[in-house]
């Protein structure tokens, strides 16, 4: 009810159209990330703590996309150092409860927010978080970039330590994930991208 009270009624809904750098609203970041795990675009920018958890995600959607592949295609990885989010005021790392979604616990997730710059009737930007961090000399992202073809080494290192759609997301929806996976995993096997990988995945 408060919920409901507080943000979804019309009669206050209005601020964050004045002062859009008050979204989003903290009290809130809890049921955004809920959101974001089912698939609603937030302000919110999802990280892992676990490097094999970013792996899985840079490999499943580079299978997913492999139908677009070309020669110079590459999966990236980005590397963000926290301890110096200090650095940036305007950029947030936010923790939320595992218990918030099994999502979140799954992937061991935390998320990065940065508001939005602009006033009602004027010009409105939101930048990227690479952008943010731009304005100081020493970057604290670091991307990594892979070839495409070492797509299904990438996977087959992932499974081997446990972590796949099935386990990141424990739900019947992971497992179909998972399963989808595997099927990318074998059309690109059977191709020809300039791999000699031929795993039995």
């Amino acid at each position: 009810m408060k919920f409901r009270r507080e943000i979804l009624s019309s009669q206050v809904q209005d601020r964050y159209y004045i002062r859009p750098e008050l979204w989003p609203n903290h009290e809130l970041i809890e049921l955004m990330a809920l959101a974001q795990h089912h698939g609603v675009p937030t302000r919110l920018l999802d990280w892992t703590k676990q490097p094999y958890v970013a792996v899985y995600f840079a490999v499943s959607s580079a299978m997913a996309n492999h139908v677009n592949w070309k020669d110079n295609s590459k999966l990236a990885i980005w590397v963000f150092n926290t301890e110096r989010v200090g650095d940036y005021q305007n950029v947030q790392v936010v923790q939320v409860p595992g218990s918030t979604s099994n999502h979140v616990s799954a992937q061991s997730g935390l998320f990065t927010v940065h508001p939005h710059s602009g006033h009602r009737g004027g010009d409105f930007e939101i930048s990227g978080l690479e952008y943010e961090f731009s304005r100081l000399p020493k970057t604290p992202l670091l991307k990594l970039t892979l070839p495409v073809t070492e797509v299904l080494s990438l996977y087959r290192l992932c499974l081997k330590v446990g972590i796949n759609a099935a386990t990141i997301y424990p739900s019947a929806d992971g497992a179909g994930k998972a399963v989808q996976d595997a099927i990318y995993s074998r059309i690109i096997s059977n191709k020809d991208y300039g791999t000699d990988i031929n795993s039995d995945l």
